[in-house]
């Protein structure tokens, strides 16, 4: 049992290794794609030193109903953190994952942030 328990731990020490620099390169890439889709303003973002999602908290002026609209028609999963938090009120944001998107896929979501403060 040892031997089975090392092997699988072995396994999974060498995919996190393996995996880690992509899930880091996709991350950067997607804060890469917010800051341009934030212009002048500030980057405010939460989170993104842990997981494989982040919180980006819009900028003044942009409409975070129309963004999630635009998402859903693309068939760009986005969502509100208004949907995770029962009892208070949070600033407009959004929650976004890049961990199974390709760089292809978050240049579409960039595309898409990009157009909702314009």
């Amino acid at each position: 049992l040892s031997g089975l328990v090392g092997s699988e731990m072995c396994i999974r020490d060498s995919h996190v290794r393996r995996v880690r620099p992509v899930y880091a390169a996709r991350r950067d890439l997607l804060l890469r794609l917010l800051q341009q889709a934030a212009g002048s303003s500030p980057l405010r973002v939460s989170g993104e030193q842990a997981g494989f999602h982040l919180v980006w908290w819009l900028p003044p002026g942009m409409d975070l109903a129309d963004l999630l609209r635009r998402a859903q028609a693309r068939g760009i999963g986005i969502q509100s953190v208004a949907d995770f938090c029962l009892r208070v009120t949070m600033p407009p944001g959004v929650v976004i994952g890049y961990s199974a998107r390709s760089e292809a896929e978050l240049e579409q979501v960039g595309a898409l942030l990009r157009g909702a403060g314009a």
